[in-house]
């Protein structure tokens, strides 16, 4: 019988889908139990998300595969390393340009805030920690290119919602946009932390935003996308030089 990580090794790309797949099952449940238990979503997908995050950590713990995921204290990033990561953050709360809704209560402020941490963490633990270091084995364009695909791939169930084509479109290639941003810089930095952060503040601040498509909204949107395009391009611009000096370092 094939251990798992022989198999992962063999089949990178099976094994990628089959770790997506796992979470659209898990979540496909939630709202399967929500409709027929006639339960609000919002609690049948936290403890959907809450129950996968455990198993990662279970499986991770384990394996004491935290650092081989780049699971690193920040204060171990040197100076530049840090540096670069201000237009992720600064992409992160540009959400906030759009407005933040009024009838936010108490309750969903909390909510929002626990529910996005686990998101956050499940969704980079996957994305950029378990199927990026499946996919580099391969190479690390692939890997970019592979794990950024499945991200957005995985986020399209989050624009079915709205009946603008052009939205929806420019919301699954940002997705993909970003993907490949923040897996390049774990890449590059080997270190999962900020890029958990910068998801949960960027979700946090795509929750507080009003319902409904605006001009405020669009141009906000339009402008985010296409500063990821700059900072993506910069990051492969300078990718060449960072991958030279991590061949000798192959994972």
């Amino acid at each position: 019988m094939l251990k798992p990580e022989k198999f992962s090794e063999s089949h990178p790309y099976i094994s990628s889908i089959f770790i997506i797949i796992s979470l659209l099952f898990v979540l496909f449940v939630s709202g399967m139990i929500s409709v027929l238990g006639n339960i609000d979503n919002k609690i049948t997908f936290f403890f959907g998300f809450l129950i996968f995050s455990i198993v990662l950590i279970l499986i991770i713990n384990k394996n004491k595969r935290w650092k081989y995921y780049g699971f690193f204290l920040i204060s171990q990033l040197k100076k530049k390393e840090k540096i670069i990561f201000i237009p992720l953050f600064i992409l992160g709360f540009m959400p906030l340009l759009a407005g933040i809704r009024s009838n936010l209560s108490f309750q969903a402020i909390i909510y929002l805030l626990i529910y996005m941490a686990i998101v956050a963490f499940v969704e980079e633990t996957i994305f950029r920690g378990i199927i990026l270091k499946i996919l580099i084995k391969k190479s690390y364009i692939k890997a970019i290119i592979g794990s950024s695909f499945l991200f957005s791939l995985a986020h399209i169930l989050n624009t079915l919602q709205s009946n603008n084509l052009k939205m929806i479109i420019i919301q699954i290639s940002y997705a993909f946009i970003i993907g490949m941003i923040l897996s390049i810089l774990v890449i590059r930095t080997n270190n999962i932390i900020l890029p958990i952060i910068f998801h949960y503040i960027n979700n946090i601040m795509t929750s507080l935003n009003p319902s409904g498509v605006n001009n405020i909204s669009n141009v906000v949107t339009y402008t985010m996308f296409f500063i990821a395009i700059l900072y993506l391009s910069y990051l492969l611009y300078t990718m060449k030089k960072s991958l030279i000096r991590l061949q000798a370092d192959v994972i």
